[in-house]
């Protein structure tokens, strides 16, 4: 199972929309549903990336490390 799948599943889990973990995090709403798609290419450099998953995967509860490596 991809990242995406794992983080939209945990999402899902907490009952949130995109819009909910984008305004827990400070994320964009869009960066919410291209990390869930797995779609990197709007965010700026993969730094940021790694950021933003670590951000989400908290946020709903997951350990961050196996998904950014």
């Amino acid at each position: 199972m991809g990242l995406g799948q794992q983080l939209r599943e945990a999402r899902q889990r907490r009952d949130e929309s995109p819009a909910q973990v984008a305004a827990a995090t400070q994320m964009m709403t869009q960066f919410v549903v291209d990390i869930e798609k797995e779609d990197f290419s709007r965010i700026p450099a993969p730094i940021y990336a790694k950021g933003f998953i670590k951000l989400y995967a908290r946020h709903v509860g997951l350990d961050p490390q196996p998904l950014i490596q």
